[in-house]
């Protein structure tokens, strides 16, 4: 690495930092306003929130719904404070709105909503939920020739959740799917190695039935 990159990257790492500590700031200040909140998931997503925000994600503030703008899920609902506060940063609100946090009637509320808040773009808490979400949206930007990401955070209790490795095994899965058009998925799959989604739905089947078959024979 060269010295100039070095010290480039030193000082994008070293602006991320105070960024996130403001961040922080902030997230404690409104939990504390709002009476109520999740201090320890939030805080820790900082650095991480820090770094999409302000260095990532491509964004346009005031076009909220800019169609290549990249895609950000929070799965784990519940911390998404922090998120507003760098949302607030980013100018996709006014911050004296962060004030509102979980008041009746603000579009800030205890879990992100979608439809009310700018820059949202999934309304999650339902633990285990979002990872399913963000893979949906990259197989549809796959699908679309789409230049867009998808980036998704989950925590570390709802990783315990079945649906989220479902949605794992998923999105690997579809890292193998053919990706050229004007041929047939079963065609390209076989040309190319891949698996095509209607096959690995089939197999996934075949192993689900199997997997079920045995544990049935266990409970006997």
């Amino acid at each position: 690495m060269g010295t100039a990159t070095q010290v480039k990257d030193e000082a994008l790492v070293e602006r991320l930092q105070e960024i996130a500590r403001d961040l922080r700031v902030t997230d404690i200040e409104m939990l504390t306003k709002a009476g109520s909140g999740h201090p320890g998931g939030t805080l820790s997503a900082a650095d991480m929130v820090a770094a999409l925000y302000f260095h990532k994600l491509r964004l346009k503030p005031d076009q909220p719904d800019w169609p290549d703008r990249d895609r950000f899920v929070l799965s784990k609902g519940h911390c998404i404070p922090i998120v507003y506060a760098a949302l607030a940063k980013r100018g996709f609100f006014d911050e004296q709105q962060l004030w509102t946090l979980r008041k009746f009637g603000s579009p800030l509320q205890g879990h992100p909503d979608r439809i009310r808040c700018p820059g949202i773009e999934a309304a999650t808490g339902s633990l285990g939920q979002g990872l399913s979400m963000a893979v949906g949206m990259a197989i549809a930007a796959q699908l679309d020739h789409q230049p867009w990401r998808v980036y998704c955070m989950v925590g570390d209790g709802e990783s315990q959740a079945g649906q989220l490795w479902e949605a794992a095994m998923l999105g690997w899965t579809s890292t193998r799917w053919p990706r050229s058009g004007g041929t047939s998925a079963g065609t390209s799959a076989r040309s190319t190695g891949t698996t095509s989604p209607r096959s690995w739905t089939r197999s996934t089947r075949r192993r689900t039935s199997t997997i079920a078959a045995r544990r049935s024979s266990r409970t006997r």
